[in-house]
């Protein structure tokens, strides 16, 4: 009865034992360097050659991860290192891109006033362009009108030289009759002298006489005073030619003047003109500028949210490296700790 129970412990031992064994031979089969290392060539050498094995390959596994978690660290620290400048650098983008924002709102709002500027000085030579025409335009009625004073005063001067022309020609007849009243006068006195010598009978002679000299004595007077009237209005007439031939003078050269202004005028509204067209041409400039702007204002701004999408990125995958160095401490700390237990 002991002997049966004592056979079935032996197989209840050996049964595991052999199982262990057979692991054993499958971890390392290798006699010779069993002998080596253990100095047996029974199962428990086996056993032994294998935990030795085991151990080996193990504390070779745990130094390459060693090895590999302190290569790793050094990689993690220089990524840390390139994410952090990158993210210092992504940072600096990011202020100058906020900063070339800023400027290119400014400038859109510069151009906007340049062209809001353009715009008013358009319309001012728009109405510089009206009141030009209406200066030409006033310049010329004012030039037909000076014209037509011009030949008005030319016919006023020939009616005054017709008129002193007419004058002199009274002057002659004036002439005429003061001889003819000198000569009734020496008749008169040539009559009276004979009445005289007559007598009596002479009487109604002499009183003829007497009327004749006073009518010749009369129209003498009358001449003179005609003479005197004639000639103060061949004064005046000879003044008023003057002052015909000055006014007529002062008015072509006010033609010549308003000719001139005309011209002026002419090359003002050329100029207005030319104006007008570059201030198109300006506001034209400013409104595509504009759209440029407006186009790179909407890039830079597309590049500011993909640096802030960099900054993030950045700053989760500099979060992701510290959790990877983190995870390679804790990695090499535990290669450490094995390597302490061991020995």
């Amino acid at each position: 009865m002991s002997g049966s129970l004592s056979s079935v412990s032996v197989l209840a031992i050996l049964s595991p034992l052999g199982r262990l064994v057979e692991r054993a031979r499958n971890i390392s089969n290798n006699p010779l360097s069993q002998s080596l290392y253990t100095g047996r060539t029974d199962e428990f050498g086996q056993i032994e050659f294998a935990l030795r094995m085991m151990q080996a390959e193990t504390g070779a596994i745990v130094g390459r991860i060693g090895d590999a978690s302190n290569r790793l660290s050094e990689h993690t620290r220089g990524l840390l290192k390139d994410i952090e400048s990158s993210n210092v650098l992504t940072v600096e983008q990011q202020a100058e891109t906020d900063q070339i924002a800023t400027a290119v709102n400014q400038m859109v709002a510069s151009i906007q006033e340049v062209a809001s500027n353009a715009q008013h000085a358009a319309d001012a030579a728009g109405r510089a362009d009206t009141e030009t025409a209406s200066g030409q335009r006033l310049v010329a009625h004012t030039s037909q009108s000076i014209t037509a004073l011009e030949g008005e005063i030319r016919q006023a001067t020939q009616v005054i030289h017709e008129l002193e022309g007419q004058s002199n020609e009274i002057s002659k007849v004036l002439d005429v009759i003061r001889g003819i009243a000198e000569q009734t006068n020496l008749l008169a006195l040539n009559a009276a002298i004979e009445a005289a010598r007559a007598g009596e009978q002479g009487r109604g002679f002499a009183v003829v006489a007497d009327e004749d000299r006073s009518l010749a004595a009369r129209t003498q007077q009358s001449t003179t005073d005609i003479q005197s009237m004639i000639s103060a209005l061949q004064e005046r007439a000879q003044s008023a030619v003057t002052v015909m031939e000055q006014s007529s003078r002062q008015a072509h050269t006010s033609v010549a003047h308003a000719e001139e202004a005309a011209t002026a005028l002419d090359g003002i509204g050329q100029r207005v003109n030319e104006i007008t067209d570059m201030n198109a041409q300006i506001a034209t400039a400013v409104e595509q500028q504009g759209a440029v702007s407006e186009d790179i204002n909407r890039s830079i701004i597309n590049i500011r949210d993909a640096a802030d999408t960099n900054v993030q990125t950045g700053q989760n995958n500099l979060q992701s490296a510290k959790s990877v160095a983190q995870l390679t401490s804790a990695l090499s700390e535990l290669a450490k700790q094995f390597w302490e237990k061991r020995g």
